[in-house]
């Protein structure tokens, strides 16, 4: 559903918003055009990998692996992740060296593999998987968010630390070879939780309380069993598609107009949030900057009036104040971005975003797209006054 409602995004209408931001080009990019399956299907979801690696997830092009230690990016794909025509909507990793993939079930993917063809493990045939969360409590190896609510696998399903995965005779993972296989895993595949429920996002709080986005608002799950009821139920008839926890407990929740942000104290039953930012977009990704606490907010259009404004970044002092600043900055200005990532550092090759310095990834309409942090910054403290890009 998910990824019915992200592929919907361009046929929202347009009319401007009057808005002038720095608008910041990348320094290199992948997919960039509708030859290349990434542009032409767009990245839906992003996780960071050692060694300069993005894995990156595109709607109906399966499972990609990009290469960032050289000047021009190569890019890896897993072609068979998934079958022909299907998309990979989510990712989490895990403990063991393996990439949990979600869209038409999950499948345990060795990204150290240089197998064009690998396909994964297949641990689940749960259709409609929209997010993926690792190890969010003892016991439990991963939580799932589909259309048809939460799912858990315990650890034994999604233990990818021994490298051939088989089914024994108690439904646990075994190991004994030295490759992940192809093999169908049957797991411990737990009862539906929020049963009637979308689950769009997941997210672990500091306090060890798991978050659902949902398409009837924020649900707080201070245990992860049927038996317990949600501690509290926020923004209620909300479509919530994006979530990320604050170092200070609070939470930001991205729904199909702005989002929304939660002190830790907002986050009880009848809690409200603070503050709402870019109203009239629909919100797919979020991520703070590190150190200064800027905020990035990937979006697209979705309320009438609005258009296609690519990725937000509001200073700290400005999503945080009272009422809330515009944002400054623009990344893909005019795109729609679905994902956004944090590399530690850029691949050794770029004279630009390399050298130590940390990178932002982009991921939506026009494929990926890395930014240089420092250069972003500066873009930040300059302000817009001047330099204004009309989104």
């Amino acid at each position: 559903m998910l990824a019915l409602l992200l592929l919907l995004v361009p046929l929202q209408c347009c009319a401007a918003n009057s808005v002038a931001l720095r608008e910041v080009v990348p320094y290199a990019s992948a997919g960039s055009g509708t030859e290349d399956p990434l542009g032409a299907f767009g990245a839906a979801a992003l996780l960071s990998l050692p060694s300069d690696g993005l894995a990156v997830a595109s709607f109906g092009a399966g499972l990609w692996v990009l290469e960032l230690a050289t000047p021009h990016i190569r890019a890896r794909r897993h072609r068979s992740v998934l079958s022909p025509g299907h998309s990979a909507t989510s990712l989490a990793s895990l403990p063991g060296g393996c990439l949990a993939v979600g869209g038409d079930g999950v499948r345990l993917v060795n990204t150290s593999t240089r197998s064009a063809n690998f396909e994964g493990t297949s641990v689940s045939e749960i259709s409609g998987v929209n997010a993926l969360l690792a190890s969010p409590s003892p016991g439990i190896g991963l939580a799932i968010g589909a259309d048809s609510g939460l799912h858990l696998l315990g650890e034994d399903a999604v233990d990818c630390s021994a490298p051939l995965l088989t089914r024994s005779a108690n439904s646990t993972l075994m190991s004994n070879d030295s490759d992940l296989q192809n093999e169908s895993v049957a797991g411990m595949l737990s009862p539906g939780l929020l049963p009637g429920r979308f689950v769009y996002a997941l997210v672990q709080l500091p306090s060890g309380e798991i978050v659902a986005g949902t398409d009837d608002g924020i649900w707080i799950l201070s245990r992860l069993d049927v038996k317990v009821a949600p501690s509290a139920v926020l923004a209620p008839g909300s479509h919530v598609a994006s979530l990320l926890p604050l170092p200070g407990g609070g939470l930001v929740a991205g729904t199909l107009n702005g989002a929304l942000i939660f002190r830790s104290q907002d986050l009880r039953p009848g809690g409200r949030p603070r503050a709402t930012l870019a109203k009239g977009s629909a919100i797919w990704g979020i991520l703070l900057l590190p150190d200064d606490d800027g905020l990035l907010l990937g979006t697209s259009s979705w309320s009438a009036g609005s258009k296609d404004r690519g990725a937000l970044l509001f200073s700290a002092s400005a999503w945080q104040s009272t009422p809330p600043a515009e944002p400054s900055v623009a990344l893909s200005a005019g795109a729609v971005v679905w994902a956004l990532a944090l590399l530690p550092h850029g691949g050794s090759g770029f004279s630009i975003g390399g050298a130590g310095g940390a990178s932002v990834v982009v991921g939506g309409s026009r494929g990926v797209e890395l930014f240089d942090l420092a250069d972003l910054r500066t873009k930040v403290e300059l302000g817009y006054a001047s330099w204004g890009v009309a989104l």
